[in-house]
């Protein structure tokens, strides 16, 4: 179940079956990548384990797997401005080309009060997406 404009576009048609470092599960609900949800462990009713515990092939899952995986430093605020920089400029560079193609100019507005309503806005997609609904 979902709410009309809470899908987003993704390459896939359906997801059936998942894994992840604890076994595979078949999708038993919505099987629409956008209305999926994905806590196997937790939601017995919208996945089915289909690996059972205790069964022969639970070793073949655990089998050879390495558990570290180093994250590294966290990255500093200066690192983080810099890198929103460098992605500014290869996202306005890409819009400027791929609109340049058809014919189309591109001028960008280099707007305080526009970035800080920008900001603003994907806090608020950022924060719905994190919803329980």
């Amino acid at each position: 179940i979902s709410r009309e404009g809470m899908l987003c576009a993704i390459p896939y048609e359906s997801i059936e079956v998942v894994f992840n470092g604890f076994g595979v599960y078949g999708n038993l609900l919505n099987h629409h990548p956008a209305s999926v949800f994905f806590d196997m462990e937790a939601d017995r009713d919208g996945w089915l384990p289909l690996v059972e515990p205790g069964s022969d092939l639970e070793p073949q899952m655990s089998k050879d797997k390495v558990v570290a995986i180093p994250v590294g430093p966290k990255i500093t605020d200066n690192n983080a401005y810099f890198l929103e920089a460098s992605i500014r400029s290869e996202l306005e560079d890409n819009i400027r080309m791929i609109r340049q193609r058809v014919g189309n100019e591109t001028a960008v507005a280099k707007d305080e009060i526009l970035d800080e309503s920008l900001i603003l806005y994907l806090d608020l997609l950022e924060a719905e997406c994190q919803l329980d609904f």
